[in-house]
């Protein structure tokens, strides 16, 4: 668990730097693989999902196709995990980092996940 913990750690600091973000999303995926298997990491994931969230949104209309394709998996497996969904659904609005078609999506993320997990 606690090389999990390290994982998202290092993947949250390579995130904020504009070079290595494929490989950031790279770690993320093979995180997220390895939830399939391991609960603890689930839950590594879902108490990180509101610190990197604003990443993913942002980088999937990113001009560099690699960025944009791995971000975009990564938020595909936050969007079908449960675990992860309930903690995207309980997020605050206030994303100031987000531009308007951002914050559209993250938006609707939003309301998504909250009508699933709570219907």
């Amino acid at each position: 668990m606690s090389n999990c913990k390290e994982l998202m750690e290092e993947i949250k600091s390579l995130l904020l730097s504009e070079k290595n973000k494929a490989l950031a999303y790279s770690k993320l995926l093979h995180l997220q693989e390895i939830s399939a298997v391991d609960s603890s990491s689930v839950q590594i994931l879902a108490d990180s999902s509101n610190s990197i969230l604003a990443s993913l949104v942002s980088d999937i209309s990113d001009n560099d196709e690699e960025i944009a394709a791995l971000a975009l998996k990564c938020l595909g497996f936050m969007i079908y995990h449960p675990t992860v969904l309930a903690s995207i659904g309980g997020m605050m609005h206030s994303e100031s980092k987000l531009n308007s078609p951002e914050m559209t999506i993250f938006t609707n993320l939003s309301k998504f996940a909250s009508i699933v997990v709570y219907s």
